[in-house]
């Protein structure tokens, strides 16, 4: 039976201007050169570290094993190869509940309730909050690829990725704050394919308050609900209610944004 498994040495890395790459493995179960690099083809990913594929190559060490490497490295940019991004900062909007300050608290006799930045407090003591627009950056990679590179696997990877967040440093944001949102591609000539990716980013956040809690930290794309409890307002002489716990939730998964094809 012919396997393929990467070897412990392997995932060799450098960056800078010269930035490459090598992933090493070991073919078992065949003496047929042919055959090696065949599978050594099949197995190595197109990108690696956010570097091309550029050449595979193998050698016996065994009468019915190879050893493979793939290297990788920066694209040689050809006339017309350019990457354009656009972006657009309108914004997102979200559900709140909370505020950032009470502005004024006033009553038409007595103390008005402190409901500790708790938006729309009705009779019954429902949160109804409102909507507000967000800071959020939504941008697009669009570049050429070379349909060597396009394969089932890598559209699949792509699949896999959408809706995502990076779990390391993109593009200068970092790790939490960029939401992958897909891509699509179309195959231009024989050698080429036009593609896109499309993302959202939003900020992460450090201690901050929801009433007199403070959280400690927030990524962009976690969810963050409040559970609120009534208590009595001793200025007011009412009913009042008010944050009690915090909640921090991670939604979406994370990925290695590396793997998408274009420069991290």
């Amino acid at each position: 039976m012919v396997s393929i498994s990467e070897a412990w040495q392997s995932r060799d890395f450098a960056t800078g201007e010269s930035a490459s790459g090598e992933l090493r493995y070991v073919i078992h179960g065949t003496g047929d050169d042919f055959t090696a690099r065949a599978l050594l083809d099949l197995t190595a990913p197109a990108f690696f570290g956010g570097l091309f594929r550029q050449s595979i190559s193998i050698h016996q060490i065994a009468l019915d094993a190879f050893a493979g490497t793939a290297s990788y490295g920066k694209k040689e940019k050809e006339d017309g190869d350019t990457e354009l991004v656009s972006w657009d900062t309108s914004g997102g909007t979200t559900h709140i509940t909370q505020s950032l300050e009470t502005i004024h608290k006033l009553a038409a006799d007595g103390d008005a309730p402190d409901f500790k930045g708790a938006i729309g407090v009705t009779e019954d003591n429902q949160i109804e909050g409102t909507d507000i627009v967000v800071p959020q950056l939504n941008f697009t990679v669009s570049r050429d690829l070379d349909a060597a590179l396009v394969s089932n696997a890598y559209i699949q990877g792509l699949a896999a990725a959408t809706g995502t967040t990076n779990q390391s440093a993109f593009r200068g944001l970092p790790a939490g704050s960029v939401l992958f949102l897909g891509s699509s591609g179309q195959q231009k000539d024989e050698d080429t394919f036009g593609a896109e990716w499309r993302f959202a980013a939003a900020s992460n956040l450090e201690n901050f308050q929801v009433g007199q809690i403070t959280v400690p930290s927030k990524k962009a794309w976690e969810y963050l609900w409040v559970r609120y409890s009534i208590t009595a307002d001793d200025a007011s002489k009412s009913l009042i209610v008010q944050p009690k716990y915090v909640y921090v939730e991670r939604v979406y998964q994370e990925s290695d944004f590396s793997q998408l094809g274009i420069e991290t």
